[in-house]
Parts: C-alpha cells; sequence; structure tokens
C-alpha cells in the first residue's frame, strides 16, 4: 500500500465482480448523462466552471473519495485518497467533430465506455459536451463505486449545487483535501442477504438427476432462466485490446414516453415490464427462426428501500431479477397477452426489489474466486 493510501475495508463479493471485470478489460464505466441549461455568465469551455460543484458531491457522497487497491487479486479493497485533483476528474468534449448533437452525445459515450480509469485516483470522472443551448454532462463512474441509481444521485446532488453556487465562488482550486470518513458496509453481507440451503444446493443437485426427475421435483438447474430454446446470440471472441463498445443514441420523444407510460398505468404496469414486452416483440420479428421460443432477460433491481437505504445515498445496493419472456409473433394492436405479462412482470420486479433472502448476487461469496 503506498503512503498515500488508507485502508477503509475489503470488497463484497459483488464489489469484487465489479473490479475484476474491469481490471479484466470487460468493461470500464457505467455512465450516466443529463442536459444542462447554463447561464450566460457560466464559461462551458472552462473545466473550472465545473470545480465547485464537484466539490459539493465529494463532500457529500464517500464513494466519490474511494480507490481501489489489488484490483488485479481476489482481495481488493477500499482506500481514502488524500488529495483529489479535479482536473484529472473533468473533460471538456471537442464538439466541432460531430454535425449534430446526438451524434456528439454518441461519440462522448462511446470513448468514456472504453477508457479505464487510472489506477489510484478515485475511478470516476465527468465529460462536458458543449451544446448550442447549454451542454451534456456524462458522469463516468466504476460499477465497483456505485449501482445505476448512483449517477441519478450524482446528478441530483451536482445541479443543486450549480444552483447554489455564485459565479464568483466558481473559480475554485482544483485540489480537495478531505479527511478520511469510514465507508459503510457492502449490501451483500451474509446478514443481510441470506443464501437457504435449497436455493444454493439446487442448480447442483439439478445436473446429476436426470431431467424428468428435476422437472418432477422443480428443482432449479440454474439461477438465470435460459433453456435450449433461448436466443442467446452468437458465439464471439473477446479480446480486452481490441474490444471496442458499440453505442447508439436515439431520440424518444416526450409524447412517445408519456403515452407508453400512460398505457402501462392503464393496464396496472410500470415502464420496465412494459419496455421488456416491446423488447420480445421486437426480437420475435427480428429473428423468424421458430426455434426461438422465448428470450431471458437479466433486470437490475434497486434494493435501497428493502434496507432502509435513503435514494439519495451512491453505493453498489442493486441485485438482479431473471425473466422468462415468451415469443411474441402477433403483428397489430398490443394483445391482452402482452398486458397480462407486463403486469406480472411488474409484480416480480417489485417482490424482487423487496426480498433479501435467495438474491442472486448473494451466491458471490460461496466462489473460491471471482477473478478466475
Amino acid at each position: 500500500m503506498a503512503v498515500n493510501e488508507q485502508f477503509l475495508r475489503f470488497a463484497s463479493g459483488n464489489e469484487q465482480r465489479s473490479i475484476s471485470r474491469e481490471d479484466l478489460g470487460f468493461y470500464h464505466a457505467v455512465i450516466v448523462g443529463a442536459f444542462y441549461e447554463l447561464g450566460d455568465d457560466v464559461d462551458a469551455y472552462s473545466p473550472s466552471s465545473y470545480y465547485q460543484p464537484l466539490r459539493q458531491c465529494i463532500e457529500e457522497h464517500r464513494y466519490l473519495r474511494v480507490a481501489i487497491g489489488d484490483a488485479h487479486t481476489d482481495k481488493a479493497f477500499y482506500h481514502h485518497v488524500l488529495d483529489i485533483h479535479l482536473e484529472q476528474h473533468v473533460v471538456i468534449a471537442d464538439h466541432t467533430t460531430s454535425s449534430d448533437d446526438l451524434s456528439g452525445m454518441q461519440k462522448v459515450l462511446a470513448d468514456d465506455l472504453d477508457k479505464p480509469f487510472p489506477s489510484g485516483v478515485p475511478p470516476w470522472r465527468i465529460t462536458v459536451l458543449p451544446l448550442r443551448t447549454g451542454c451534456f454532462i456524462a458522469f463516468s463512474y466504476s460499477h465497483s463505486i456505485g449501482d445505476g441509481w448512483t449517477g441519478a444521485v450524482f446528478h441530483h446532488t451536482f445541479l443543486n449545487a450549480f444552483r447554489k453556487c455564485p459565479t464568483s465562488s466558481r473559480l475554485v482550486d482544483p485540489l480537495v483535501q478531505i479527511p478520511p470518513r469510514p465507508l459503510p458496509p457492502p449490501f451483500d453481507t451474509p446478514d443481510r442477504l441470506p443464501i437457504s440451503w435449497s436455493y444454493l444446493i439446487a442448480p447442483l443437485v439439478a445436473m446429476i438427476l436426470p431431467t424428468f426427475v428435476t422437472k418432477l421435483l422443480r428443482l432449479r438447474v440454474s439461477v438465470s432462466a435460459v433453456n435450449t430454446s433461448t436466443w442467446t446470440g452468437s458465439l464471439s471472441r473477446f479480446n480486452a485490446e481490441t474490444h471496442r463498445t458499440k453505442v447508439a443514441v436515439y431520440e424518444i420523444e416526450e409524447h412517445i414516453l408519456s403515452s407508453a407510460m400512460n398505457a402501462a398505468r392503464d393496464h396496472d404496469a410500470k415502464l420496465t415490464a412494459t419496455f421488456h414486452g416491446i423488447v420480445s416483440r421486437a426480437l420475435s420479428r427480428a429473428l423468424p427462426d421458430p426455434k426461438y421460443t422465448n428470450f431471458a432477460s437479466l433486470t437490475a433491481v434497486n434494493m435501497r428501500r428493502s434496507i432502509g437505504i435513503p435514494f439519495d445515498e451512491m453505493g453498489n445496493f442493486v441485485s438482479g431479477l431473471y425473466m422468462i419472456h415468451p415469443r411474441d409473433d402477433i403483428r397489430g394492436d398490443i394483445s391482452d397477452d402482452f398486458w397480462a405479462a407486463a403486469r406480472e412482470n411488474t409484480h416480480k420486479l417489485m417482490e424482487a426489489a423487496s426480498a433479501l433472502s435467495d438474491q442472486p448476487i448473494g451466491l458471490l461469496r460461496y466462489l473460491f474466486s471471482i477473478r478466475n
């Protein structure tokens, strides 16, 4: 451990999974972006314009002032850094290389996703794309310090700080020095996420017994819902050095999104479950081969409410829900079966967000080596 590192705690199973995946090059960042309307007194092209709001974010959120140690091992840990140099965390993108705002955003996202974070530095940054009116700010961060909702928490804090920040205080020292504070315990502890013996050993027993016996006993073959008729995509070879993320940005007009939300609400469903059905319909048309009878999804579930964590707190408070979606080859209007599935999946998502026992991420602690 370097002199400027102060040990806080070891990574949990789910945190170690994110750390190892990033260290092996499978991905490098989670990105949540937002549009900001700036006043005439704000220089969108100057990194210093964003220093004071970032200071406020760092003061409020402890995960923004930690770095990862021993990422190449199965015993990665978090450590406090004594100094944060804000110029290392602000990037101003070149807006002149894109023909329009959407293509500019697409380029920013693609570049950020494939850009590793330097070691020894808190793994996050903002990339600012100045636009004709305001700017697009992409908050990029390691999955080891936060889940998807963490990005929304950042933008909420950043926006509030920007609104309260007078122009005279925006030109501040980029060096931030904050005394160490302990990190909260991880979400995926044995006490919080108990695993029953039946949930743990059922897949192992199912691998040994004949298929008809597993069906008779209703044993779970795996945590996921994939079977021999599930479309899983074609096999591909991954090379961390040459892999480039494919990003496409599309704009959904407000009236279309509002109509979708209202339709879901009228059928006692949420937008997330409705979107699953829409994707299933689209895949059914794109893949006419009848041998694919279903599609599988893994949806991240925000678990903060289940343990009384405020929704404005950063961290990895997330699990996942696997669901199966039958083919939907019906053309024309959305059917009653579609809405019945959307309602059912809405209830599944709500139940998963409130249940702490037998969560899939709890199984990670039984692995001898997450990295391997």
